[in-house]
């Protein structure tokens, strides 16, 4: 092992050069600051890396310190750096690994890979594995530098995300490990998951389910009551139901004393706690509102079909998910999300719907399918179908043999126990429709001054914003200009996160400045977000291709307004009536304030101002 760096970041920071300790280096700056390069993996503005290290000194005195530290690195570690007069960072060219680096990698790439209810491969699980086993703590544990707060500040995010790709990896294999009777292995795994994070409800479900396959009722009875007393304890709340009813289906058998249909009836029932739901590789942030109304409504008897309706990149999508998410385990049959962005036609919604919950079909597809329903405790959550929405689109055009519309109410007619929600930019239009209008996530008025920070849309743009640059903080001047760009996306997390993007290159008053003439700024080249959903214009192009000629020009029309209008001002000076300002809402393209107002928002705007220099 010649001339080889090892740098450890999981747990607590080891540093190793050719198989031996680096020790003897300045302080423990300078350690922060090589596990800082080898964390970026790139070339970083020496004044970004000073800032992040001595934010309380003067540019001019932490450039000087960090100059000190840097020749401190070189003299043990000089092939391994490689420095300019403006950017520091690890050379690319010679021979290190860092662990972070490794895990996030693999844990990334097999989630990635993890197809719709598929379990994982031999291979892929044991990748998983050999991750996992690189996680030897959360990030930087136990390091701390004295006046350091930006430093702090970044690793806590960091921090925080690798924690979150752990305990998603620790519960896929564990996945992996049910189905294929690989009961001590999954043990074992679980055990280390709730030592890594004793909240975790879910692991404590697979933890019980285990230890019950392997005839030990007691032992997952017990588990139950440490959940409960942890959750009770931390956090002052009970189990899930789903957490109960497997609680309460160990109790009945072990109490029946038949240990063998005990076992056999956990690993039927195992089915009720399958999903589809997609890894989610970010913090959800804020919406603590709507998730409690669709809480509410799920658990209702009486309604079954809910529609969150909004524009397109106001988080109609990422709230579905979150919400689908509490209800694993209250669905018998399972919670299925179901993309429907890639079904271009009515006729191959069936198919669709087949294609994830399991369905093979050959014959008459939808009465299969509504048969297959019929008995099925399920919530299928539908998402992005304005664009199959026959009263949506223009007159004359030739209308699919398989409706939408018609498939939802046969769905709801003949299978009573399958709830459905939905993700649209526009209403459905049924009698057993309800709505949940989506909104931007909030932010601060412009006369508040106190406390910005806390808000969702200003923690978003800091969220988003540290994965393109680690070191960046919200001050109070950057609040300010941050709340601005926020209020114009009015709160839009796709918006927030485009403009976020930039920070890397731009300052936020920057950003600011050239939002503020237009869409442009609002793009990304990031691979792994869908196409529609990588600049603000692609989504404003597809809500203009879904609407009709006389609601394109009554758009045009009402792009006069700045500001808020009545139905009146609307009908006088822009010639559009009542009913079509009722389609336009309809279609998340207008909305009411507080006084009653029509709002055409300023994003909205700016596309349809383009559209009208078009027609010049």
């Amino acid at each position: 092992m010649q001339n080889f760096l090892s740098v450890s970041l999981l747990g607590s920071l080891e540093i190793n050069h050719s198989g031996q300790p680096v020790t003897g280096l300045v302080s423990r700056k300078t350690e922060a600051l090589l596990a800082y390069l080898a964390c970026i993996g790139q070339p970083v503005s020496r004044q970004v890396v000073a800032t992040l290290l001595w934010e309380h000194l003067p540019q001019s005195r932490a450039l000087a310190n960090l100059s000190v530290h840097l020749t401190s690195l070189r003299k043990q570690l000089a092939p391994f750096l490689q420095t300019t007069h403006k950017t520091v960072g690890l050379n690319p060219a010679s021979d290190y690994a860092v662990d972070m680096i490794d895990f996030e990698r693999s844990v990334v790439e097999i989630i990635d890979k993890q197809q719709l209810f598929e379990q994982l491969s031999q291979s892929d699980a044991r990748r998983l594995e050999q991750a996992l086993n690189l996680y030897q703590g959360d990030f930087l544990a136990g390091f701390t530098l004295r006046r350091g707060h930006e430093f702090e500040a970044w690793a806590s995010v960091q921090r925080e995300r690798l924690h979150q790709l752990a305990v998603a990896a620790f519960i896929a294999l564990i996945k992996y490990h049910l189905p294929q009777k690989q009961y001590r292995q999954g043990i074992a795994q679980a055990s280390r998951l709730l030592v890594l994070d004793p909240l975790q409800e879910e692991g404590h479900r697979q933890l019980m389910q285990l230890l019950m396959c392997t005839g030990q009722s007691a032992a997952a009875l017990a588990q139950y009551e440490t959940c409960r007393r942890i959750l009770a304890e931390e956090l002052g709340v009970e189990p899930e139901k789903a957490t109960v009813a497997l609680y309460q289906q160990i109790q009945t058998s072990r109490q029946a004393g038949n240990v063998s249909k005990a076992k056999q009836a956990i690993t039927l029932r195992q089915p009720a706690f399958v999903h589809n739901l997609p890894t989610q590789l970010t913090a959800f942030v804020g919406r603590k509102r709507e998730l409690e109304q669709i809480d509410r409504y799920l658990d209702k008897d009486v309604g079954r079909l809910l529609t969150l309706i909004g524009p397109g990149g106001i988080g109609k999508t990422r709230l579905a998910l979150q919400a689908a998410d509490r209800k694993i385990g209250e669905f018998g049959d399972g919670v299925w999300f179901i993309p429907m962005t890639e079904a271009k036609e009515a006729r191959f919604l069936v198919a669709a719907i087949a294609d994830v919950i399991g369905l093979s079909i050959s014959g008459p597809a939808t009465p299969k399918l509504l048969n297959h329903l019929r008995n099925r405790e399920q919530l299928l959550v539908l998402d992005s179908v304005e664009h199959l929405l026959n009263h949506g689109q223009a007159k004359g055009k030739v209308q699919s043999p398989v409706s939408f519309i018609h498939l939802i109410k046969d769905i709801l007619q003949h299978a009573p126990r399958v709830k459905i929600l939905i993700t649209s930019r526009e209403r459905l239009n049924l009698q057993a429709e309800s709505l949940l209008r989506v909104y931007g996530l909030e932010y601060p008025a412009a006369d508040k001054v106190e406390n910005m920070a806390a808000y969702p849309a200003l923690q978003l743009f800091r969220q988003s914003a540290n994965r393109v640059n680690p070191s960046f903080c919200l001050s109070p001047e950057t609040e300010v200009v941050v709340r601005d760009i926020c209020q114009i996306v009015e709160g839009s997390p796709l918006g927030i996160e485009l403009a976020a993007g930039w920070v890397n290159l731009l300052s936020p008053s920057e950003i600011l400045a050239e939002l503020r003439n237009g869409l442009d700024i609002l793009e990304t080249r990031v691979q792994d977000m869908p196409r529609r959903h990588r600049s603000m214009r692609s989504v404003f192009e597809q809500s203009w291709r879904l609407l009709a000629e006389d609601e394109k020009i009554a758009l045009k029309k009402l792009a006069v307004f700045c500001r808020g209008f009545t139905r009146d001002l609307a009908d006088f000076v822009a010639d559009v009536q009542l009913m079509m300002l009722q389609r336009l809402t309809n279609k998340s393209l207008l909305r009411r304030d507080s006084s009653g107002q029509f709002i055409l928002p300023q994003l909205t705007r700016y596309y349809v101002a383009e559209k009208l220099c078009e027609d010049t």
